[in-house]
């Protein structure tokens, strides 16, 4: 695994709810669910045939009115690459290095990636790296709001652009020629019983806007596809409508 890069670049995104009926803010909703679920084992997001792989927001605080927070994922079992530096060598071996355990003996993993952020209304402020951005935040998010049910599972948020005033300016004097909606592969959601409570081994259903668009087109072969390979969120499908 090579070192994570976290950019310097902040980036500001808009939340905006699919149902806006209750007139939520994501910091508010992200607050309340953090609240339900304040311990990591409740709210840890495995995915993969295996569940080797975790996201999961590490760390959170209210400060000046505004929600801060550390999302990160990892890998269980990975081992670091590492090279002994040796000027005199002819060669140099590669060796791969387990994470040290911890003084009280709990087991600790490399991160993969690392995104930082703050909330203010529905006002988002990304600090991201190579291995976690938008996209996979906005994914966790949506699936952290339903996994507490402070949400429906018909409602949803996403983070969309902030726009300069100039550009959109710009866009409301031209006419579109493009447009492309653009959503994950598959969004596995949590489910339920009415008296069940929620934990880690909660059963998970496959969904999403971006499987019924593959739907349409493939039908019944689509059944014969291994879907739990596309839980790592890395696949995305989109449609684009396009005036020549």
């Amino acid at each position: 695994m090579s070192r994570e890069i976290v950019t310097k670049r902040a980036y500001l995104k808009q939340a905006i709810f699919f149902d806006r009926k209750e007139s939520p803010t994501i910091q508010n909703k992200l607050a309340e669910a953090l609240k339900k679920l304040h311990r990591i084992g409740d709210r840890k997001e495995e995915l993969g045939e295996d569940n080797r792989q975790v996201r999961s927001v590490i760390y959170h605080r209210q400060h000046a009115n505004m929600l801060f927070g550390i999302f990160a994922s990892y890998e269980r079992g990975t081992h670091q690459l590492t090279v002994a530096e040796d000027d005199d060598a002819e060669t140099l071996t590669i060796e791969q290095v387990a994470p040290p355990k911890s003084e009280d003996n709990k087991r600790r993993e490399f991160l993969e990636g690392i995104c930082y952020f703050g909330l203010f209304g529905n006002h988002v402020v990304l600090v991201q790296s190579n291995a976690l951005g938008a996209k996979q935040i906005e994914q966790h998010i949506n699936w952290l709001l339903k996994l507490s049910r402070v949400i429906s599972e018909e409602n949803s948020v996403g983070l969309s652009e902030q726009i300069a005033a100039a550009t959109k300016e710009r866009i409301r004097n031209a006419h579109v020629k493009e447009v492309e909606i653009g959503a994950p592969f598959i969004q596995n959601q949590p489910v339920a019983g009415r008296e069940q409570e929620i934990t880690k081994d909660t059963a998970l259903i496959y969904s999403g806007f971006g499987l019924d668009m593959v739907r349409q087109l493939l039908g019944d072969k689509l059944d014969s596809m291994k879907l739990s390979d596309a839980l790592d969120g890395n696949i995305e499908v989109s449609l684009r409508i396009r005036y020549k």
